[in-house]
């Protein structure tokens, strides 16, 4: 668990959110809390397409979705997610702006 303003620290220094979650055994991850909370910080969210994570993202324009367990897909929504949020969106060859600063969560 951690406390807010440690939280509010984490989520502003972080790029985007990633959440590689898949299916296993026929289970898969349930809604997890961290997507709408990145959202609610502004933070983009990358994640697959498993259990509740579709409903949490649609109609927001922030969040990226990908096959599970195609790291290829999830790589590229990755990289067209920072693209575009550091204005460089279509030049899939240019690193993020401060990308040096900060951190994918």
């Amino acid at each position: 668990f951690v406390q807010r303003p440690e939280l509010e620290h984490l989520y502003a220094r972080a790029d985007l959110l990633c959440v590689p979650s898949r299916e296993w055994a026929g289970l898969s991850e349930g809604a997890p809390l961290v997507i709408p909370e990145a959202l609610a910080f502004g933070l983009p969210v990358v994640a697959c397409r498993v259990g509740g994570i579709p409903e949490l993202c649609a109609g927001e324009s922030s969040c990226a979705l990908s096959p599970p367990e195609d790291h290829v897909a999830l790589a590229g929504a990755i990289r067209q997610t920072l693209a575009h949020a550091s204005g460089s969106a279509g030049d899939e060859g240019a690193p993020s702006q401060g990308l040096g600063a900060r951190h994918v969560a």
